[in-house]
């Protein structure tokens, strides 16, 4: 294996990877194009949004794929590649990071506003009884059952990515004294506008329309999921 143990050695491998495909440039551009329109999100983030996804497409059409058709084992495969050549944890963690695998969950699984999700608290996780303390409306507060794959989900992020998010740095207070159970970097929870952001990336991921998914419709898919069970 060539030595990659230093940036300039990991972006020479890039420059070695099959160049972008049309269909994979015309699928990140509409993705880019909706989430500007949608949220106006900075030059910044659009840049690095574009960055994840080429490398994804280009280390895919290596591979034998393209954007077209991924699907969560091929996401793993491709953390994994990085992971060999020296890409750090964190910087994998903002790919694939577990930390949107489990907010993901919580809109499906547990049928969150997206309000609620990403204003949750960390002490409103009970991972013993397996349930969260959710305020909603009118603060208004109800227990939601996790259920095992999303306690599970939780449990990693819990365990490995929130960690790492927050090093040694002490996490800050809300003004109402609650510490955040979701991070980004800045040590901040996300807002809503940078869930949507999520939730239409990893859209494009999967092969989905971004202009056909959001996150009011995870929610409902949730309570769709329950009448189909008959609950």
């Amino acid at each position: 294996m060539p030595d990659t143990s230093t940036p300039a050695a990991r972006r020479q491998l890039v420059q070695h990877l099959p160049e972008l495909r049309h269909d994979d440039n015309a699928l990140i551009q509409r993705f880019l194009d909706a989430v500007w329109a949608e949220q106006g999100l900075a030059r910044a983030s659009l840049d690095s949004y574009r960055r994840d996804l080429e490398g994804l497409a280009r280390w895919r059409d290596g591979a034998g794929g393209g954007l077209d058709g991924i699907d969560r084992a091929g996401l793993f495969d491709y953390l994994a590649w990085r992971a060999r050549h020296g890409w750090s944890p964190r910087s994998n963690a903002r790919l694939r990071g577990r930390r949107d695998r489990d907010m993901l969950e919580r809109m499906y699984a547990a049928g969150l506003r997206v309000s609620e999700l990403v204003g949750l608290p960390a002490n409103a996780v009970n991972l013993r009884q397996g349930v969260l303390r959710v305020t909603g409306k009118g603060s208004k507060e109800r227990l939601v059952p996790l259920g095992e794959e999303s306690q599970h989900w939780l449990e990693r992020y819990l365990r490995e990515a929130r960690p790492q998010l927050a090093g040694t740095r002490a996490v800050p207070a809300a003004r109402d004294g609650a510490v955040p159970l979701f991070l980004e970097p800045s040590l901040h929870p996300l807002s809503r506008q940078q869930f949507w952001g999520l939730v239409k990336k990893y859209a494009v991921l999967a092969g989905i329309d971004p202009v056909r998914i959001s996150p009011h419709g995870l929610r409902h898919s949730f309570a769709t999921h329950l009448l189909n069970r008959g609950a």
